[in-house]
């Protein structure tokens, strides 16, 4: 007669058998999704690689200096090979506007974020002065981006050279972006940022000034304030804006 507990064995050493045998086609299975998902990603690596060759092949015109082709080199190598997907792109947009941003010395600027309402917006002004509303002349900049990209931290560079070459107060409104929001929106949080301006510096100056998308809404706030009765409330304002 068998002994009870070599039954109890032989039961423990099929249970365990069957466990390791479901371990090893586990263990097997990912290695093959891990195959799988290395060979996708290596496919994705060359025809990244690729596309960034387009860009950076892209040939120098007679028309154009040494720095502007560079510029087109990286403009091109983005554009071919960046994923297009909004979330990404203003991600590396964003990163790149706090590299530059960096480049702020301490010594000639200070910065601080606001909100206005529901506007985001970031300060840029002289050290000289403890508050930017103690800085006699004010420049509402509005950032260009194609109305979805961009934003205060890309134009923080920017508005640095503007606040210590101009000695404004530059106030840089992070206004909402397309596609998930309408132009319409975008111009609503521009103008919401300047009444608050104009109200906080009654005795201005007030300059508009932008450029692409920026500049369209900032001639646009102009030439809406311009077209206003003179009892609106309003301070008057100069528009400026550059092409880019």
């Amino acid at each position: 007669q068998t002994p009870p507990y070599c039954g109890s064995f032989a039961s423990m050493f099929s249970r365990f058998k069957d466990g390791l045998s479901q371990m090893a086609d586990q263990a097997k299975k990912a290695a093959e999704d891990f195959g799988e998902a290395l060979d996708r990603e290596s496919r994705k690596a060359d025809a990244w690689a690729m596309q960034a060759q387009k860009g950076l092949t892209t040939q120098k015109r007679d028309s154009w200096n040494k720095r502007f082709w560079l510029m087109m080199v990286d403009i091109r190598t983005l554009a071919y090979s960046v994923p297009n997907d909004i979330g990404t792109l203003r991600g590396l947009t964003d990163a790149a506007g706090v590299t530059a941003g960096a480049a702020l010395t301490s010594s000639a600027t200070k910065s601080k974020e606001i909100k206005v309402g529901e506007v985001r917006a970031v300060w840029i002004w002289p050290q000289a002065f403890e508050d930017p509303l103690d800085v006699p002349a004010k420049l509402l900049y509005v950032h260009g981006g194609a109305f979805c990209l961009g934003s205060p931290e890309t134009h923080k560079q920017l508005a640095g050279q503007l606040s210590k070459q101009g000695s404004f107060a530059v106030l840089l409104p992070a206004y909402r972006r397309c596609p998930e929001n309408t132009v319409s929106e975008a111009k609503s949080d521009v103008l919401a940022v300047y009444r608050w301006l104009a109200e906080q510096s009654p005795r201005g100056p007030i300059v508009l000034g932008g450029e692409s998308a920026g500049a369209n809404l900032a001639l646009g706030l102009a030439l809406d304030l311009r077209g206003k009765a003179s009892g609106a409330g309003y301070s008057s304002a100069a528009a400026s804006s550059t092409a880019s």
